[in-house]
């Protein structure tokens, strides 16, 4: 149960992390140099979310099997 909620937490921080900044960039209506160094950055930012999140899984995942296969 807890997999499937900090699962559904991951994805609400997705998906505000790519429509909050589109929304500024309208709202302020950004020239199109600054709108595109605010959309790369937060796509960089995006990937290396997703980078730690993949990389640190297996780990955790792991540490799950260990410590359920010692009880």
């Amino acid at each position: 149960i807890y997999d499937t909620i900090w699962l559904f937490i991951y994805m609400f921080y997705i998906v505000l992390f790519l429509v909050l900044p589109c929304r500024e960039i309208v709202k302020h209506q950004l020239a199109i140099a600054s709108s595109f160094i605010v959309l790369l950055e937060q796509l960089r930012q995006l990937m290396k979310t997703h980078s730690f999140v993949r990389e640190n899984i297996e780990n955790i995942r792991a540490q799950c099997h260990l410590i359920s296969g010692s009880l």
